[in-house]
């Protein structure tokens, strides 16, 4: 199987100290378009998984499995669990894991994070319950199954 990580991206990103959660720091842009992302999943969900039968939109994820690929500092996987999911965030960048981890504690939100690359047999294992969501895509240059 051939690997689809860009050791360059991955230097990029796995710097020590990554501003992640400083809105205003060089991840600024993904925080403006995290509303935009979250609501996209929320439209989603409500047209094709759920018979739109919600009490309550704040956990319109309950139950669903959400997988988050190349998730970084957890920007969009923290928003997703508070509104129910379980999630699981995947990235290349140990630096990026943990400090999604270290985040995620600090807001008392339980969320799986795992610093692995992007592999066939993992998005396998997600996809065996039929309520999983599978988020970004996109980067992957070759994924064979």
């Amino acid at each position: 199987m051939n690997s689809t990580v860009d050791k360059t991206e991955v230097n990029h990103f796995d710097q020590p100290n990554q501003d992640w959660w400083d809105e205003s720091g060089s991840f600024s842009a993904l925080h403006r378009l995290t509303p935009c992302r979250v609501e996209y999943v929320v439209q989603v969900i409500k047209r094709n998984i759920i018979n739109q039968q919600i009490n309550s939109s704040t956990q319109i994820c309950n139950n669903l499995n959400i997988v988050d690929v190349g998730c970084g500092g957890g920007l969009l996987c923290e928003p997703l669990s508070r509104l129910g999911g379980n999630v699981t965030g995947i990235d290349v960048s140990k630096n990026a894991i943990i400090t999604a981890k270290q985040h995620a504690s600090k807001m008392g939100l339980k969320i799986n994070y795992i610093c692995t690359p992007p592999n066939p047999y993992l998005f396998l294992h997600f996809l065996q319950n039929e309520t999983t969501l599978l988020l970004q895509l996109f980067g992957l240059n070759d994924l064979s199954f």
